[in-house]
């Protein structure tokens, strides 16, 4: 990307930034009509709506859950995403991927006395590991304060292939809750996904930050499938619906635009102070508050991951969901060959 153009497109989104603060409509000189129309969220379809499944899934889905920014509410998020699917009769293992700030597991009210780091280091299995909750699905905890895993070595990744392999045959979905940001762990949890949620709330900073991360990735493939990463966004905290859709539809036609990625149906989740009193008590809110207005909207996000994922081909023969991600670690860890996957964000 010659500097002229990486200037421009950071012009683009810093008027996106001011435009969404004084409530305009994008400022985008597209080329053509299509490229300046809206782009609408696709409507969610009713539960009884979902495809059948069939027969058993070959393997797990993995769905990452990421945010440009922190404190936007992705690990709540990830956590009552976990309980809804899981009510959904889908087998569900959320893995904490935030390997500096990890607490996941504290959320699902659930002391673990095993995480992630003693999988790694061979001091437990990860059957050991991985904690039941009592909202029926299961939590691998992440390691706080070990900072050496943010950056995990070669042995490490090696590791990975043979000790996270049970995975694919003791989940349907694995949800992983990434880290804040667009570091290589994050890149790489997003990379082996087979979807991946975008959290942002409408905080012009925030959304600044999450179009930022789909920046990032806008040009990666899967090494193991060659597949490019699929992203939904998901606004998170809003006032209500129009505001959801106004900022879906923004950050929609910049990606179009900038980045030639059409993102999938946007979902919202309304601000809701049930939201925060479960959250005090840890406990999903999916389940202590039912009939509040964030859990039907946490609910109606459920619906449409199941449903993408039914439309999804199957992976090539002996590529699994966490085989996939242990590839990927290698690319990224084996250093020396300087692969890298974060790029610099104009």
């Amino acid at each position: 990307m010659s500097a002229g153009i990486g200037s421009d497109q950071a012009a683009r989104l810093r008027a996106l930034v001011r435009d969404m603060q004084d409530g305009a409509q994008p400022s985008l000189s597209a080329p053509s009509a299509e490229l300046a129309r809206p782009h609408r969220p696709v409507p969610l379809a009713p539960s009884h709506a979902l495809p059948r499944q069939t027969a058993r899934q070959s393997r797990a889905r993995i769905l990452a859950i990421a945010s440009g920014k922190g404190g936007v509410g992705k690990t709540t998020l990830a956590v009552n995403l976990a309980a809804a699917i899981s009510e959904m009769g889908k087998r569900v293992t959320l893995i904490d991927g935030d390997l500096g700030l990890a607490n996941a597991d504290l959320l699902c009210g659930v002391r673990a006395t095993r995480n992630i780091g003693d999988v790694l280091d061979g001091r437990c299995a990860l059957h050991d590991a991985i904690a039941d909750t009592p909202y029926g699905f299961r939590v691998l905890p992440g390691a706080s304060g070990l900072a050496r895993l943010a950056a995990l070595g070669e042995r490490e990744a090696r590791v990975i292939v043979g000790r996270f392999a049970a995975m694919d045959t003791m989940s349907d979905i694995v949800l992983i809750d990434c880290g804040a940001g667009i570091g290589n762990i994050v890149h790489a949890f997003m990379l082996a996904a087979d979807r991946s949620l975008i959290v942002t709330t409408p905080d012009p900073m925030a959304v600044t930050d999450a179009y930022a991360l789909i920046k990032s990735l806008a040009s990666r493939r899967c090494p193991t499938t060659g597949g490019r990463p699929g992203f939904s966004l998901v606004v998170n905290q809003a006032f209500d619906d129009g505001e959801a859709q106004s900022v879906c539809c923004r950050v929609g036609a910049v990606t179009r635009k900038f980045l030639g990625i059409e993102l999938a149906g946007g979902c919202w989740v309304l601000e809701d102070d049930q939201v925060r009193i479960e959250g005090r008590h840890c406990r999903p809110f999916v389940v202590s508050a039912p009939r509040s207005d964030a859990t039907g909207c946490v609910r109606r996000v459920a619906q449409s991951v199941l449903r993408e994922f039914e439309m999804l081909p199957e992976s090539p023969e002996g590529v699994g969901a966490m085989g996939r991600f242990a590839s990927i670690l290698r690319l990224i860890t084996g250093a020396g060959k300087g692969a890298k996957i974060a790029e610099t964000v104009a």
